[in-house]
């Protein structure tokens, strides 16, 4: 529901002082910050959709099923740049197109999105 109200971040009760920082700074950035633990219950999840229910039919390319991966492990458009050795600019660009292929407002539903849909 978090995801769906426009939120832009999420941080469990356990986090630590030096994730509510992180978690701040990414949130003042623009970014979209998923807690750590959070992040890692959300792949478990995937996971274990991804066993269950395999494809999709709507039509995302190879380099956008990776973006959308690290998108879900909660990475930054820099991280995911690194990563894959493109610019943030061009993570940005397969995430804008992600969102317009599957019809989406925000990072947030996006990643939604991919857990409840064995995309990434």
């Amino acid at each position: 529901e978090f995801l769906d109200s426009g939120a832009n971040g999420l941080l469990l009760k356990s986090a630590d002082k030096i994730e509510l920082v992180e978690a701040a700074k990414k949130i003042s950035e623009g970014e979209t910050h998923l807690g750590k633990q959070f992040s890692k219950m959300m792949t478990r999840e995937y996971l274990r959709l991804s066993r269950l229910k395999k494809g999709t039919k709507t039509s995302i390319t190879p380099r956008e099923q990776e973006v959308l991966s690290y998108l879900v492990k909660g990475l930054t458009s820099s991280e995911i740049g690194k990563k894959l050795f493109i610019s943030p600019r061009t993570v940005d660009k397969h995430r804008t197109n992600l969102l317009k292929k599957l019809g989406l407002k925000n990072t947030a539903s996006l990643v939604r999105y991919a857990l409840s849909n064995d995309v990434a």
